[in-house]
């Protein structure tokens, strides 16, 4: 059962009370609260799998950081284009290129994981990706190649997503 519920809360997209796998609607899904926690139940028969208030916040996380993690891989790619074109420079940009695409490639993997520990693995390989990007973006800033406006977008872009990183992956380390 914990498998199940692990599969369902990792994929899950919560609209209008649905539970959905991409468009495929899965279930419908209802609230229940009591005084000291909240919890979701979906019903698939023949089984009930009930979704904790934690649950559903890491699901939600994990939806915002793979939205996230893809609009950056584009500016990434923009950035790295912009880089090659206009200002010739063609080694930084590679690095940042290689790292900053991976981080989403990283979390789509995680995303679909097949145990708990594959899931915070590949999380902690993107968070790693994620600080090298970092590095490469404050080497391209320090060495004029980015002006101070492309630094501070996709800086703060990839600072955000070491923030959502490092506290999924924290709440993988109180869990164990």
């Amino acid at each position: 059962a914990d498998c199940a519920v692990d599969f369902f809360v990792r994929l899950y997209r919560f609209s209008a009370g649905n539970l959905t796998v991409g468009k495929e609607k899965m279930c419908n899904m209802t609230e229940q609260r009591s005084s000291k926690t909240r919890i979701r139940i979906c019903a698939v028969l023949p089984y009930i799998i009930l979704f904790s208030k934690k649950e559903i916040e890491m699901a939600e996380k994990e939806n915002i950081v793979v939205d996230k993690s893809k609009r950056f891989a584009l500016k990434t790619i923009r950035m790295y284009k912009y880089l090659c074109s206009e200002q010739k420079e063609y080694i930084l940009s590679k690095q940042v290129l290689r790292s900053g695409t991976s981080i989403g490639a990283n979390i789509a993997e995680a995303v679909r994981g097949r145990s708990k520990p594959d899931f915070y693995s590949k999380l902690n390989i993107a968070l790693q990706e994620a600080s090298e990007t970092a590095y490469w973006l404050d080497l391209l800033y320090e060495s004029d190649y980015l002006n101070d406006a492309g630094y501070k977008i996709m800086s703060e872009d990839c600072e955000e997503l070491i923030r959502i990183l490092t506290s999924i992956t924290k709440t993988q380390n109180a869990d164990s």
